[in-house]
């Protein structure tokens, strides 16, 4: 393990001012969210989910639909997981089975459909092959490649615990796991390798968070700190000593579109810049609360945080949000709307050379997708003939900006 002093010079803090950033807090006092207890929360570029534990929301900037199990086909109102594929369809994974979202509408895997005799699901990662991989509460590590099941768990494999908290996949297409007092392990297609306080710098066998870096890095959230392992097998700790005296475990963390790496801990916000860290808490900044423990981000740059207790909130270290100078800025009008099949899209901004057009539903679902390199300005004729009638969102995604209107099929 590193000195604490050297740590000290290579990860140096430095203070947060929050002048410079904006927060929007999203609760059951200003929205129709199910619960303020946020446990998993995904923006797909038109959409934000945020799984509770008292059933799933989805916003769309504007409007609010709320799903739970009595009256969806969520199959269980405590969510785990929220995951985007390979082939943009969405997951999310509950006690009681997953929920998949996609062009084809909605389909629920439940316990029946496992072979394990409870599902108890709690992270979903998609491999390089598109083979899904799942980690479950008791039953291990399952792997599903569209037909069959493979069940990894301490009776049959390597694998150092069934009680599975975190799956991600690195750019080698290994599986990483962090697990319950099992360490965190890597799984490469054909050996498991395990890292423990017993034979890593690992701080806490408990791990809650694995977050695949740039160059190889990967980091592991435990409830005694954060490490960092190289390629090379280097590793850097930074337990409280580090990080302050109010933060122990580490809930999830996401590198983002421009590289900063923040986690959501039980003491703030962390973020990295690659060489100095701070910590955004409700001390310093708007946060509302310290007890953080889901993240994601939007194109806009935007990142949403899932709290404990305090509901979602919406950060940008850019102050785009109060006004919502990318958020709610108007890129393109569609006309005519309400329409009977056709709409076009007359460009007021220009979004760049490359981007796409989305389109969802009334329930979130996307029901068309359309990419268009090399268009700039001018307009653009959308065909929804083949859509069902009633309200659709069109959003358009390019360079971390987006625009969404809503557009009535009649």
């Amino acid at each position: 393990m590193k000195p604490l002093a050297l740590l000290t010079v290579l990860l140096s803090a430095f203070s947060v001012s929050a002048n410079a950033s904006s927060w929007m807090q999203y609760d059951q006092s200003n929205t129709p969210l199910p619960s303020n207890s946020i446990t998993a929360t995904l923006n797909d570029g038109a959409t934000t989910w945020i799984g509770t534990n008292d059933g799933l929301a989805m916003f769309d900037g504007s409007t609010w639909t709320i799903y739970r199990s009595e009256t969806s086909l969520l199959p269980d109102d405590h969510v785990h997981d929220i995951f985007k594929d390979n082939n943009d369809d969405i997951w999310v994974a509950t006690n009681l089975g997953l929920l998949k979202i996609s062009l084809n509408g909605w389909e629920v895997i439940n316990a029946n459909d496992l072979p394990t005799s409870t599902a108890l699901f709690r992270s979903i990662a998609t491999d390089n092959q598109n083979n899904m991989w799942l980690g479950t509460w008791g039953n291990g590590l399952l792997k599903f490649d569209g037909t069959n099941w493979t069940v990894f768990d301490t009776q049959n494999s390597a694998i150092p615990s069934n009680g599975i908290f975190d799956v991600e996949i690195d750019e080698d297409n290994n599986v990483w796991i962090g697990t319950f007092n099992g360490g965190a392990a890597k799984y490469d297609g054909q050996n498991w390798t395990s890292y423990t306080t017993s034979n890593s710098d690992l701080p806490n066998n408990n791990v809650r968070s694995i977050t695949i870096g740039h160059n190889g890095i990967v980091w592991i959230g435990t409830d005694d700190g954060l490490a960092r392992k190289t390629a090379g097998n280097h590793w850097d700790v930074f337990t409280y000593l580090e990080l302050g005296h109010s933060i122990h475990a580490i809930h999830d963390g996401i590198q983002v579109e421009q590289g900063h790496l923040y986690f959501a801990t039980d003491g703030g916000l962390l973020e990295f810049d690659g060489s100095t860290y701070r910590t955004f808490t409700a001390q310093n900044s708007d946060l509302p609360s310290n007890s953080l423990y889901s993240l994601s981000e939007d194109p806009n740059g935007g990142l949403w945080i899932g709290t404990g207790n305090n509901g979602v909130v919406l950060f940008s270290e850019q102050d785009l949000l109060s006004v919502g100078q990318d958020r709610k800025m108007d890129y393109f009008t569609p006309f005519p709307n309400p329409t009977t099949g056709t709409v076009t899209l007359d460009f007021d901004k220009n979004l760049g050379a490359d981007f796409e057009v989305l389109v969802h539903n009334n329930v979130g679902q996307m029901v068309l997708r359309r990419k268009l390199n090399n268009f700039s300005s001018g307009m653009l004729d959308l065909d929804l003939d083949g859509l069902p009638s009633g309200a659709l969102s069109i959003t358009l995604v390019s360079n971390q900006k987006s625009d969404t209107k809503r557009v009535i099929k009649l």
